[in-house]
């Protein structure tokens, strides 16, 4: 009677006291991703992070499947340490597909829009295996600001394997900005522009020029500028683009 009243009391635990997916004892989960950042961007965040290489226990991690990206959103005047976390899922990233990111080697970015400025936001990324199991959470706080006027006026020159591009000074929009610089994005065809600009120092001012392009080849570009708020770096979403095409004897 006694060994049948505890395998009864056994029974409801395991029934009633567990949240969620059974996970088996032992099961290899990921470690948390790496230096999760996020950027602002015209009216969204550039969020970027390294992939782990290892599972909790420190075991290798060889069957990563993808990440998930969550958000919720605060009150910016409000401490959130302690909020009930009422994320949702926002992104998924299929290292299969990519379809919404872009990889360089271990390091993903993807971008995230519909941000209002001077509420917080909070996101998670966590890597899931192929066995659909999840990993450790990374998680960042961010407080969206009003973003800069991207430049104005883009105008290009194509010469012999050279574009020179100029644009008006971008405006400053209060007295707690200042005008960093500029980046410069340049792509073709009908691909999209890289999330990174083509070289990783802010132009200071409003002329670039881009050698050893090819020739014949139309090239599309776009600018944005780059201001500090505070202490918070923002950029403005992409000018308007133009396309350029360098031609041998210019």
């Amino acid at each position: 009677m006694r060994l049948l009243t505890t395998l009864l009391l056994l029974s409801f635990l395991v029934g009633c006291g567990h949240k969620g997916p059974l996970v088996p004892l032992g099961a290899k989960l990921p470690a948390a991703p790496d230096n999760f950042k996020a950027q602002q961007r015209g009216d969204g965040f550039l969020l970027s992070w390294n992939a782990p290489t290892r599972n909790q226990d420190d075991s290798p991690l060889t069957n990563l499947l993808g990440f998930e990206v969550r958000r919720m959103d605060f009150d910016s005047d409000t401490p959130c340490a302690t909020c009930r976390d009422t994320s949702q899922q926002v992104l998924y990233v299929d290292l299969e597909y990519l379809q919404n990111a872009q990889r360089s080697g271990d390091l993903f970015l993807v971008s995230n829009d519909g941000i209002t400025p001077q509420r917080a936001y909070r996101y998670h990324v966590i890597a899931e295996t192929g066995d659909k199991r999840q990993g450790a959470l990374a998680t960042l706080d961010v407080v969206a600001q009003q973003p800069p006027l991207p430049p104005a006026n883009l105008k290009g020159e194509g010469l012999d394997r050279l574009v020179r591009l100029s644009w008006d000074e971008a405006a400053v929009p209060g007295a707690d900005c200042n005008l960093l610089g500029y980046h410069v994005y340049r792509s073709e065809g009908n691909k999209p522009f890289p999330q990174q600009p083509l070289q990783q120092n802010l132009v200071a001012g409003t002329r670039f020029e881009d050698l050893g392009v090819t020739n014949d080849t139309p090239l599309r570009y776009a600018v944005r500028s780059v201001l500090l708020v505070g202490e918070q770096e923002v950029y403005s979403a992409l000018s308007e683009e133009i396309v350029v095409t360098p031609r041998e004897g210019r």
